[in-house]
């Protein structure tokens, strides 16, 4: 039988509880792929375990990556010299640096308005309504939402980003997300799946240093072909 691991259930903290919610969901799929035939162990990044026992590592949902990146990356880097890792171990450490906007941007992918404020540099903006958050994030965390004449608090915030030890970005707040919510959409191999709509996490003149709150009300959600086409050019 084929054995597989799921990197998952974060570790307990007081960001992410006892990691159950991630579990409940991946025990749901891998009692869907016991019944195919295939072994799956759920497995966390951060405790010792024989790696090359899987003939491939899952990367799902170890959230706790956002706070311990550096430690993820090393542990990454070694273990993909012993199994597979899908996705690949250089998507995943592109993904976690949201540096790969920019990418996109060159690319020709429409993306909102991105700057990058570099630890050192100073911040200054013309936007009336806009969000901070650091490159290295997910559920919100360390981000927030001003406006204008908040310049002071802003930079507050990027202040104790950089000292984290990377960079923050700036964007302007989409309205959108409050008049409609945020989609995602999900490709399996470029091939699209399904798709989830959301609410909006970040709340005007409201900074957390992590939103428990960070995927309000997702709902089922059938994007436009212009929506997937958008999705399909990103990928």
């Amino acid at each position: 039988m084929t054995k597989i691991a799921f990197i998952d259930a974060p570790r307990a903290t007081k960001y992410w509880g006892d990691g159950l919610l991630n579990r409940v969901e991946s025990n749901l799929v891998a009692e869907a792929l016991s019944n195919l035939g295939v072994d799956v162990e759920i497995a966390t990044w951060y405790e010792d375990n024989d790696w090359e026992k899987f003939s491939h590592l899952i990367v799902r949902t170890p959230s706790d990556v956002y706070f311990y990146a550096d430690e993820f990356l090393s542990w990454l880097e070694s273990v993909s010299a012993k199994t597979k890792i899908l996705n690949t171990a250089n998507i995943i450490k592109w993904n976690l640096d949201k540096h790969y906007l920019g990418e996109f941007i060159k690319a020709g992918v429409n993306v909102a308005p991105t700057s990058y404020i570099e630890v050192g540099e100073t911040f200054s903006t013309n936007y009336s309504d806009y969000v901070v958050k650091p490159v290295t994030s997910g559920g919100g965390a360390n981000s927030g939402r001003f406006s204008q004449d908040q310049v002071e608090e802003a930079r507050e915030l990027i202040s104790r980003i950089h000292n984290l030890g990377v960079a923050a970005i700036v964007q302007p707040y989409l309205t959108s997300v409050d008049e409609r919510g945020e989609i995602d959409l999900v490709f399996f191999n470029e091939v699209f799946d399904h798709a989830i709509i959301k609410g909006p996490v970040l709340k005007k003149n409201v900074t957390e240093e992590f939103h428990e709150e960070y995927h309000p009300n997702p709902q089922p959600y059938t994007p436009s072909s212009e929506e997937i086409l958008l999705a399909e050019k990103a990928l």
